[in-house]
């Protein structure tokens, strides 16, 4: 299993953050424009299917939220989908004009043919590349500083 952490602080009080993360279809808008993700639909149960489109393949992502403390505690993880596992943990911290996002994305990648190409080195950079800017892209889609 191969874990990347990362912590982000947005300047926005912590239950718009909250409210943010918790919400697939405005997680996804944050991914970088290249990332190939485009949310399907949002089931009742805490459920969410993406669909991923990289490298030439198109592949069907089923999510779950599987724990929610509200305003703390975010956990996703993939049910169904092209990595062996993903586990995704979000803990947020109220900051003096802020809110502190730590992320740990843990994950495996996938066997078979599709491990080939789609090996641990590359998910993790990939994951890192992604991080990159995430903060201006989601502050710009909260509409700037609160």
């Amino acid at each position: 299993m191969l874990r990347v952490e990362v912590t982000e602080v947005y300047p926005f009080p912590r239950d718009v953050v909250f409210g943010f993360f918790a919400d697939p279809a405005r997680a996804l808008a944050a991914a970088p424009p290249d990332s190939g993700l485009r949310l399907v639909s949002i089931l009742p149960d805490g459920r969410y299917e993406v669909e991923a489109r990289r490298w030439g393949l198109t592949r069907r992502i089923v999510m779950r939220l599987v724990e929610v403390r509200p305003y703390d505690l975010l956990v996703e993880e993939q049910e169904k989908g092209p990595l062996a596992t993903w586990r995704v943990e979000r803990w947020l911290r109220e900051l003096p004009g802020g809110t502190e996002v730590r992320e740990t994305a843990e994950f495996e990648a996938p066997g078979g043919l599709l491990g080939l190409t789609l090996t641990a080195a590359r998910v993790e950079a990939e994951l890192r590349a992604g991080y990159e800017g995430r903060v201006a892209r989601v502050t710009a889609l909260l509409g700037g500083p609160a």
